[in-house]
């Protein structure tokens, strides 16, 4: 009798042993894969913000700046509050290369990126949209209101300076959407207001409607 107990005993501190092994291996096994996992959702996120995000200024690039405007057109309807575009451009951009280097241009374009993003509402959008051009998208934003915000903008671009020799300018165009206008048809009108800002001597902010009042003059 007194066997059988112990050999009881003896199997039972087994099993016990093997249970906690087989435990102990969940457990690590269970850790490994949270680990795993969780490098994977960050490698995602990493692969999403490199396809999305602008390398040297750290601010939306082309293609994501592209996708927002498209959506945002697409729910317009004619009862939607305004939504208004800003193009942006660094003026003068190519003798700041030339005469300071390209490293000295990066840096302006990272200094005004930095700038615009503490300047403006989360809710607004601020994109790289080629060179030394930016896309502003302001939503909830009449022209008008749009045309001050873009006018304080410029006026503290000034205070930007290329290795303390010249101070950066910008040139803007704005234009605010219409009814039923596509994506496109909004780019250009506000790509036209900027040509007209370049125009007549850069360092300016031109809405669509000073072009209109200037094509009827």
């Amino acid at each position: 009798m007194s066997i059988n107990i112990r050999r009881r005993a003896i199997a039972e501190q087994r099993w016990q042993h093997l249970r906690s092994e087989l435990e102990q291996k969940v457990d690590e096994r269970t850790s490994e894969l949270a680990e795993r996992n969780r490098q994977l959702s960050q490698l995602s996120e990493n692969l999403k913000s490199q396809v999305n995000t602008d390398p040297l200024t750290g601010i939306a690039n082309r293609r994501l700046g592209m996708k927002r405007l498209n959506r945002l057109c697409e729910q317009r309807h004619p009862t939607s509050t305004p939504l208004t575009i800003a193009i942006l451009d660094i003026d003068f951009f190519k003798k700041i290369n030339d005469e300071f280097g390209h490293a000295a241009g990066d840096l302006v374009l990272v200094e005004v990126a930095s700038l615009l993003s503490l300047h403006l509402r989360p809710t607004d959008t601020i994109a790289r949209w080629g060179g030394e051009e930016f896309l502003l998208i302001l939503p909830d934003t009449g022209l008008n209101d749009s045309r001050n915000i873009c006018d304080r903008l410029r006026t503290l671009v000034k205070q930007i300076q290329v290795q303390d020799h010249r101070h950066v300018t910008i040139s803007i165009g704005v234009a605010c959407h219409q009814s039923g206008e596509s994506d496109g048809g909004l780019l250009e009108r506000a790509d036209r207001c900027l040509y007209q800002a370049k125009r007549l001597g850069r360092d300016l902010v031109i809405t669509e409607q000073q072009l209109t009042s200037n094509t009827t003059e």
